[in-house]
């Protein structure tokens, strides 16, 4: 019958959330890194399944689109980071952190996201209660580590 679920599950919200995943409704923190923009419909899905306490993204927020490959793309990263801001609003913002990375625009990224914390290089936070650590890449990460290390 388990599997019988699990499939209903995955028809009634186009992703394949295994029943059990809704233990953790409203008590899990989100991790996401290297977004690309057509992933954001179903990370919408994901949001409004999981009902995060907190949600963290790690940088490169529209992964399509390398600002550092091709700087004259702003454009289409600014439209597409509203896009995405507006999916991660289902967090309220004093519970999402995010950290920038590489391909991202820092003062853009602050713009679109009024009232969310955004770093640009790894940090260590306090984030609904949890000692975080969180950077764009491995060797950002704070040390000493803290209980949980978030990089992508």
């Amino acid at each position: 019958m388990g599997a019988w679920n699990d499939f209903l599950s995955c028809f009634r919200t186009g992703l394949p959330f295994p029943l059990h995943l809704q233990e953790a409704r409203g008590k899990c923190l989100v991790h996401v890194s290297d977004t690309p923009s057509v992933f954001f419909g179903d990370l919408r899905k994901l949001l409004e399944y999981l009902e995060p306490l907190c949600l963290v993204h790690t940088g490169d927020l529209v992964d399509d689109v390398k600002l550092a490959l091709r700087p004259g793309y702003s454009r289409i990263f600014r439209s597409r980071l509203r896009l995405l801001a507006e999916v991660m609003s289902a967090v309220p913002g004093d519970r999402v952190a995010i950290v920038t990375g590489n391909h991202d625009l820092p003062e853009v990224v602050r713009s679109a996201f009024p009232g969310v914390m955004v770093f640009e290089e790894g940090t260590r936070l306090s984030l609904c209660g949890l000692d975080v650590a969180l950077a764009h890449s491995l060797e950002e990460l704070p040390l000493p580590p803290a209980a949980f290390n978030l990089f992508g």
